[in-house]
């Protein structure tokens, strides 16, 4: 729960889609850790703040892209729909992997998730690669929030020139 504001912050500044993915590799490295079986407190610790960023850097940033592509009207129900299909892949892969675990041992079933993981997450990256584009084209990392407006939001700040105003006007 500590990474989920410092990641949505990186998720918004850096791009959803890229942070997104960067919670996979973060899962990637969490599998190396897992199925290394060096067994120190040092990797064990490693491997569950890895998992830790996974978490962070997708369900959150999963529920902002959701946001994104839906309509308002119907917004609490996209996400509602991309939870529970996550939650229901992920029930599904645990129980893939739980006999992958039991065909192959631990640590050639963790390895080959780790293997398989490392081609899905460049090619899931270059899926979504459009998700952080605007309609317009306009980097989605490069839009500027909303201002606000109002006494408070200028309060001891000097107004921005305006663009038309040359240098002489001032």
């Amino acid at each position: 729960m500590s990474l989920a504001i410092p990641v949505g912050l990186l998720a918004d500044r850096w791009g959803r889609a890229r942070v997104f993915a960067g919670g996979h590799v973060a899962l990637l490295g969490a599998y190396v850790g897992a199925g290394a079986g060096a067994g120190t407190v040092a990797t064990t610790i490693a491997t569950l703040v890895l998992l830790g960023a996974f978490y962070a850097a997708t369900d959150g940033v999963l529920a902002a892209v959701v946001s994104q592509l839906s309509a308002t009207s119907s917004r609490a129900t996209a996400i509602g729909t991309a939870q529970t299909v996550v939650a229901v892949a992920r029930m599904v892969a645990t129980a893939a992997f739980g006999v992958l675990w039991f065909a192959v041992g631990r640590g050639p079933a963790v390895l080959t998730v780790a293997a398989v993981r490392t081609v899905a997450v460049p090619l899931a990256l270059w899926a979504v690669r459009d998700l952080d584009t605007g309609s317009t084209g306009e980097d989605a990392t490069v839009r500027q929030a909303p201002q606000l407006s109002g006494a408070s939001a200028t309060a001891g700040r000097t107004p921005p020139r305006s663009p038309a105003r040359g240098a002489d006007e001032e």
